[in-house]
């Protein structure tokens, strides 16, 4: 099947050359990043940055060169298929590089026309038909053509340039045009706004009901814990029992507690307050309350041994909280072009974002604790 094995070697090593420019160069936006083993080829987690000049170009000239070498290694490079295969892969790249420059062709529509690209893909063309050229001359024996070599080269051309498929670049995506919450319409740049850790954990404390004459709650406020009346359930959520008790989740401020051995006319025993508050579960004696990002474990047997496990839950999906289309980035007057703004957990917790036209979003109603 092979003809020429020194062409087909190097042509698969033109591919590996690509996909470790692409691993390394280039940012997370391509399709081979869906495959867990391209992984293992990412020197660093973070893209090395190189020149624009330098990065734009070279991928679109690797694969017409090693597309070019496969695929004559496949057929051979007898009569004029040194010039018919890397003109054939000229005309292939370039339709899909005009491609780019329209918005009515599907997922081509989201790469990059670039005539950096276009030059280097000629570029190409001449350096591997010069190449394809000096091999036929010096071939001495040929072998049969196999019928497989045609549909295998295609496979491989078109599953190398569609993995090396390009989104937006951040600059696009940040210009184009999003609707907020209040239905306003701005560029799609948003800006984090954190919380810082401190406030929002907090003082984490349960008040007690001095209104009943339930032991367990007497016995807290003769201690000199803290009274606070039940005024009404507030953001009631999820209900949890457990003997004779009842928790109701009060949203992301805590977890009411009740006494529930009369289950027609339970009994308000205190509250505990948590921000963030978003589920509430007993295990082995500690009342355990989610918390966005923590987890708040409570002694149920000493209500005022409150301990925090940080970070001890999963970073809020802020994709999904966003708007569509959102991206976080920030203009910068070096590049003069929109940039990813990278989440920096450790100034706290993103509560929401800023759009260019200065109007503040909140996931959550937690600005009063900034």
């Amino acid at each position: 099947m092979i003809k020429s094995p020194s062409l087909f070697w190097w042509g698969i090593l033109t591919g590996v050359i690509g996909m470790l420019f692409y691993a390394n160069f280039r940012e997370p936006q391509i399709l081979f990043d869906a495959l867990p083993a391209y992984q293992w080829i990412k020197f660093s987690a973070n893209p090395i940055m190189l020149p624009r000049y330098a990065s734009e170009w070279f991928p679109s000239f690797l694969h017409v060169v090693g597309m070019s070498l496969f695929t004559a290694g496949l057929l051979g490079t007898e009569g004029k298929r040194w010039l018919a295969i890397p003109i054939c892969w000229l005309g292939v790249d370039l339709a899909f590089e005009f491609g780019q420059a329209t918005e009515t062709l599907g997922v081509l529509s989201y790469g990059n026309f670039e005539w950096m690209d276009v030059t280097a893909l000629i570029m190409a063309t001449i350096f591997s038909t010069i190449w394809l050229f000096q091999h036929n001359q010096k071939a001495i024996a040929k072998s049969k053509k196999s019928q497989f070599a045609i549909p295998v080269a295609v496979v491989v051309g078109s599953a190398m340039m569609l993995g090396s498929y390009q989104s937006p670049t951040v600059d696009q995506k940040a210009r184009y045009i999003c609707t907020y919450p209040d239905q306003s319409e701005a560029i799609c740049a948003i800006e984090p706004i954190y919380l810082d850790w401190e406030s929002f954990r907090g003082e984490k404390q349960v008040s007690f009901s001095a209104e009943n004459s339930n032991a367990l709650t007497q016995a807290y406020i003769d201690a000199g814990s803290r009274v606070e009346e039940f005024i009404g359930l507030e953001n009631s959520g999820k209900i949890y029992l457990y003997q004779h008790y009842m928790f109701i989740i009060s949203e992301l401020r805590g977890v009411y507690i009740f006494d529930n051995t009369n289950r027609e006319t339970p009994v308000y025993l205190g509250f505990v307050h948590v921000h963030g508050a978003s589920d509430v579960l007993i295990h082995q004696g500690m009342l355990v309350v989610a918390a966005l990002t923590d987890l708040v474990l409570i002694d149920f047997n000493n209500l005022n041994s409150i301990t925090t496990q940080e970070l001890a839950l999963n970073y809020p999906n802020y994709d999904r909280l966003s708007p569509q289309a959102t991206i976080f980035a920030k203009f910068s007057d070096s590049s003069e072009e929109y940039e990813s703004v990278y989440l920096d957990y450790e100034i706290g917790l993103v509560i929401g974002y800023k759009n260019a036209d200065g109007k503040s979003f909140y996931f959550w109603p937690l600005e009063e604790l900034l």
